[in-house]
């Protein structure tokens, strides 16, 4: 025998449930500016109106990172892109070292003042090991973080500290290179 059980809410719980419902549907209809008849209409529109300005916030920043992707370029010093954004988060710092690594293959180090995170990869085919040489940097200041031997990524409590761990990554590979 199986046996089905029921929960009817009934009385005051069921009107207190229709009113706090009905007190949501009423405000969204005011942010809307509709009824309730076309409110799924009007959200299902908004979704669609946001979807598609994600699409173009998409696409410009793809344009805008291969003009960026092309200025880190030009500025690598021995083979080695650095570079600190203020307004980019991880992601977007990214998207950039994939556009880079199309073009071209290199050390990239970037740092993001936004996330207080630091992004390090190694894409030349040297010995490089990137997470152990991260490792060994978040040994000697207070970070979190870790990688694989082409790339490794660190989070950081304070701006300070991402500016001492880039500094010696920047040191570190430096040495490493003129051996």
């Amino acid at each position: 025998r199986h046996s089905t059980r029921l929960q009817i809410k009934c009385g005051n719980r069921a009107l207190e449930e229709f009113q706090k419902t009905n007190q949501i549907v009423s405000s969204i209809n005011l942010l809307f500016n509709t009824n309730s008849d076309q409110l799924k209409d009007k959200i299902e529109q908004t979704i669609f109106e946001l979807k598609e300005a994600q699409k173009e916030i998409d696409r410009l920043k793809a344009m805008i990172f291969e003009s960026i992707s092309n200025e880190c370029l030009v500025n690598a010093k021995n083979g080695i892109i650095f570079q600190t954004f203020a307004e980019e988060d991880m992601k977007d710092l990214q998207l950039l070292t994939k556009i880079i690594q199309s073009k071209q293959s290199s050390i990239i180090i970037f740092t993001s003042l936004k996330d207080n995170r630091l992004l390090f990869l190694n894409q030349t085919g040297n010995d490089l090991h990137c997470g152990n040489v991260l490792k060994n940097i978040l040994s000697q200041v207070d970070g979190k973080g870790g990688g694989s031997a082409q790339q490794a990524q660190a989070t950081f409590e304070s701006s300070s500290k991402l500016k001492e761990a880039t500094n010696l990554l920047l040191h570190n590979l430096e040495y490493e290179i003129e051996e």
